[in-house]
């Protein structure tokens, strides 16, 4: 698995959290909002996550399209987001920031990935929706 995170802090406790699996993590400091000059060396099979961080992305289109072109045959890519779309009353507390348009989602992952499937659709009521994709090259 290779995990990128611009905060150096939130490497430094994923290290700590990862440590049992040892050098099948890498992890990396980059601006993910520059990630197509990230250099990555990652083995065929790795698995890419992309975790509560989309919606903070400000060229969502780019930023899968570089992933894509980065994966090698054999490797997935999870995107796991909040998603807001009609009968969802995120408040305060909730953190709405870090949810995304579900139409949006389903556009983009559509036109960078062609065919695509919901993973997994989590419904917690009226407070909450997130959705994950698993995509395979």
């Amino acid at each position: 698995m290779t995990g990128l995170d611009f905060s150096t802090v939130a490497l430094k406790k994923s290290k700590t959290t990862l440590a049992p699996f040892g050098d099948k993590i890498s992890l990396i400091q980059s601006d993910l909002q520059n990630f197509n000059s990230t250099k990555i060396k990652t083995p065929p099979g790795t698995l890419w996550l992309c975790k509560f961080v989309l919606a903070f992305i400000d060229n969502k289109k780019k930023f899968l399209q570089t992933v894509r072109k980065k994966m090698k045959t054999g490797d997935m890519f999870l995107i796991v987001t909040p998603v807001l779309h009609n009968g969802i009353e995120y408040k305060k507390e909730d953190k709405p920031g870090i949810a995304i348009d579900f139409e949006e989602l389903e556009n983009l992952m559509s036109s960078v990935f062609g065919n695509k499937e919901i993973f997994s659709d989590e419904y917690f009521g009226k407070r909450e929706h997130v959705v994950s994709y698993l995509v395979k090259k």
